[in-house]
């Protein structure tokens, strides 16, 4: 386990874990992050990794009896129902989970690309 409690050691080890698999990382809201074809699969949260499992997954319905998990739940009313926190208390289970979200965000049609904002040009 992370040393600092964290997440963030054993959030690094997943990620090297994935490596070759054709993941990126990047931040989303300043967290570490991993996506595949423009989709995000796992996030680092406050006090563990939140995974898209898909709802209704095998892997979703182990990953809801871990103690403290929970569906994640980023706002009052937003619930992102493919979406599982798993505590870092449980962080040992963090790189099979990864890799189940992994082949879920695979299953997935690739992400729309996204418009860039247009930048206005500059009055001359």
């Amino acid at each position: 386990m992370d040393a600092t409690g964290d997440g963030v050691g054993d959030f690094e080890a997943v990620a090297e874990g994935l490596e070759g698999a054709g993941i990126r990382r990047g931040r989303m809201m300043g967290r570490p992050m991993l996506s595949i074809g423009g989709r995000m699969f796992a996030c680092l949260v406050d006090g563990g990794l939140t995974l898209r499992l898909g709802a209704g997954s095998a892997s979703y319905a182990r990953a809801l009896a871990l103690p403290g998990a929970v569906v994640f739940a980023p706002g009052a009313d937003r619930v992102f129902r493919d979406w599982v926190v798993v505590p870092v208390a449980h962080a040992t289970t963090w790189p099979e989970f990864a890799d189940a979200a992994l082949a879920y965000a695979e299953s997935l049609p690739p992400a729309p690309p996204r418009a860039r904002p247009r930048v206005p040009r500059r009055e001359r």
